[in-house]
């Protein structure tokens, strides 16, 4: 859409003998027309502002199982949060794990086609325990999912979206608390891309290490869609003929 309307604008403009041509970025946030009308980019520039998605923390055996160590069958509340930059509590562990109470927070700053987003999960204590097991297996991994398919009553599958397409530059996650510490680590070979908005990681051997929080941190690039070139380029096209 761009190099379309660059192009457009070139044309329209006076021919000037023997001129150097030189390359620079068209403003991406709308264009004129002819008369000086502007007209913003329709949408806007995406954000996950608004959205629902779920996020949950539980434990993980050798084979990167997720074991829940909270009600499931009543759930104290479920885990879906709203992206919407305020504190919002998800469902508590068990009491057998500490009946640890969890909050979720997130925020995001957008620029141009990118957005730098951070999503924060803090307990009040800790949100990897050490000593369980499940299915017969010790659980020594801390599990942490954005999205994942787990049952309905916990919210099921709600991944983080946006309005488009959109491929995740970098994404780092963090143990906060752990002693000794526990990243950053990349996770961005994780991820699928174009990203469909779900999380899934599992951190070995780490249980009993005093983790309060975990932060993750994502910068998102915006993919252009590409059936807006035809789109624009005949407009601008149009508009010219009626110079």
């Amino acid at each position: 859409m761009r190099r379309i309307l660059g192009f457009a604008a070139s044309i329209a403009a006076p021919m000037a003998a023997h001129a150097s041509s030189v390359l620079t970025p068209v403003h991406a946030d709308g264009y004129f027309t002819l008369d000086g009308r502007r007209v913003l980019t329709a949408g806007g520039i995406a954000s996950p502002t608004g959205t629902s998605f779920s996020v949950f923390t539980g434990l993980a055996d050798a084979a990167n199982n997720l074991f829940l160590i909270e009600p499931t069958t009543p759930p104290i509340r479920d885990d879906i949060v709203t992206f919407d930059a305020a504190s919002e509590l998800i469902n508590d562990y068990l009491a057998v794990a500490g009946g640890v109470q969890r909050t979720v927070v997130e925020s995001v700053v957008v620029k141009d086609q990118t957005s730098t987003v951070q999503i924060s999960v803090s307990g009040d204590g800790e949100l990897f325990p050490s000593g369980f097991s499940g299915s017969g297996q010790s659980l020594t991994g801390a599990g942490i999912g954005i999205g994942i398919g787990l049952p309905a009553i916990l919210g099921g599958v709600d991944p983080l979206t946006w309005p488009g397409p959109h491929s995740v530059r970098s994404a780092t996650m963090s143990l906060v608390g752990s002693q000794p510490p526990l990243g950053p680590f990349d996770i961005t070979g994780l991820l699928s891309d174009p990203w469909n908005g779900v999380i899934g990681v599992v951190v070995s051997n780490a249980t009993g290490r005093g983790t309060t929080a975990v932060r993750l941190d994502l910068v998102i690039d915006t993919v252009p869609e590409p059936a807006s070139l035809a789109l624009l380029s005949l407009g601008a096209l149009a508009m010219l003929r009626r110079r």
